[in-house]
């Protein structure tokens, strides 16, 4: 009688049990959210991911940062740069030394992530930073390594945003528009070997996402010829700092700023 009583209890609890045995591990579900995003179904990959990313018992740190890693890329790909600088500057905020792999990712991704973390750790506060290092800091122009960094960066920190934001915009939409086609290429690979008007269609778009790319250094490499130009006109001049850097490294290469006095110069 008693039995009889638990059944229904233990018919409950035996199918609960098989529902959790068949809920796909952490790693799987990722693995599938990613291969949503490569078959081009990128709400369904960034819906996947955060609800990933939700789940409190996922708590495997690697698995996690990698899932904001994908989450940053697919939010980059639908040209949410806002979103996907959030979502790198999380990975950062737990690792700055976190670097994506290049042979996963694709390089206008790669070099969005570099920019985000160059500036997590150039705004980063360090307890050993004095207040009379800090207004030392505050009085030279940006670092040199700015110069070199994408999307506008120099240019908005130097107070010229119409250019930063005309740089901005052009590379953004020139690395969605290479993503895009980069993404499309790996899921049309085997057309190249099928029939002729394919192939053509597959190698035009090949073409494409080259010039994209082409298009998206083009404007880098613009960026950093102003940024160049603009640096030195304010005399900026490579030098070795033995002093604690924002970063925390203790000696830093910064831009020195030398306004010529008389016959000599003064920083």
């Amino acid at each position: 009688m008693l039995f009889k009583r638990r059944l229904p209890q233990f018919l409950v609890l035996l199918y609960s049990a098989g529902l959790m045995a068949q809920e796909p591990d952490p790693s799987r579900r990722l693995e599938d959210a990613i291969r949503c995003f490569l078959e081009g179904s990128h709400e369904e990959a960034r819906s996947r991911i955060t609800k990933l990313l939700n789940d409190e018992s996922v708590v495997d740190p690697e698995l996690r940062k990698r899932a904001r890693v994908f989450l940053g890329e697919v939010l980059f790909v639908e040209g949410k740069t806002d979103a996907a600088w959030d979502a790198f500057s999380a990975i950062l905020a737990e690792d700055p030394h976190y670097r994506l792999d290049p042979y996963e990712h694709p390089p206008d991704v790669v070099d969005f992530y570099e920019t985000v973390r160059a500036t997590t750790i150039a705004m980063a506060p360090s307890d050993a930073t004095t207040h009379d290092q800090a207004d030392d800091l505050a009085g030279r122009p940006p670092a040199f390594f700015t110069t070199l960094l994408p999307f506008g960066y120099y240019h908005f920190r130097t107070d010229r945003p119409a250019l930063g934001s005309m740089i901005l915009t052009g590379q953004v939409a020139a690395a969605t528009w290479s993503l895009s086609e980069y993404i499309y290429l790996r899921q049309h690979r085997e057309i190249y070997s099928n029939e002729h008007d394919a192939r053509e269609s597959w190698q035009t778009r090949f073409w494409a996402q080259q010039v994209a790319t082409g298009v998206f250094y083009g404007i880098w490499a613009a960026s950093m010829a102003s940024a160049w130009t603009n640096w030195t006109r304010q005399d900026g001049t490579l030098g070795i700092a033995p002093m604690v850097a924002p970063n925390g490294t203790g000696i830093g290469i910064y831009g020195t700023l030398g306004k010529k006095k008389g016959g000599g110069s003064s920083r």
